[in-house]
């Protein structure tokens, strides 16, 4: 179960984090992903989007003022940068989202045939507990 608390970190460590990694003098665009990874196993596909939408604009923002991992590159290059980054981002989110998805889509269908088999195993044990006395009726006249 996800809590309003839970939300309020993940808020915070993204505001804190990601401005962080887009507009540090080093290359730490990479210090995004396990923040990206938190969201999807989470908050499934709204929380992984929302984080890769937020990286992605910092990191936009970062390389149209040529800060960051953007500083001293051309024009090309932030193109190239930027264009691998967001789709590595975005990837990653998709990705991990739909195999968590699918994940608690199968334990909801194992848990359904768990319990559909226990209300079978429930009536047929009602019958054999009722078929029980009335032969033992019947063989005992």
């Amino acid at each position: 179960m996800v809590t309003v608390g839970e939300v309020a970190v993940l808020a915070v460590v993204a505001a804190a984090l990601v401005p962080l990694a887009t507009h540090s003098r080093g290359s730490l665009l990479f210090v995004i992903y396990p923040l990206l990874i938190w969201a999807a196993l989470r908050f499934q596909l709204a929380g992984s989007v929302v984080c890769a939408l937020f990286a992605s604009v910092m990191a936009t923002i970062a390389a149209t003022d040529g800060e960051g991992p953007f500083r001293n590159l051309t024009e090309v290059e932030v193109l190239g940068n930027l264009q691998a980054f967001n789709g590595a981002l975005a990837l990653t989110a998709l990705l991990l989202s739909a195999v968590i998805t699918e994940q608690q889509n199968t334990r909801r269908s194992v848990e359904r045939a768990c319990q559909e088999l226990v209300e079978v195993l429930e009536h047929l044990t009602a019958g054999s507990r009722l078929a029980r006395p009335s032969a033992v009726a019947a063989g005992g006249g």
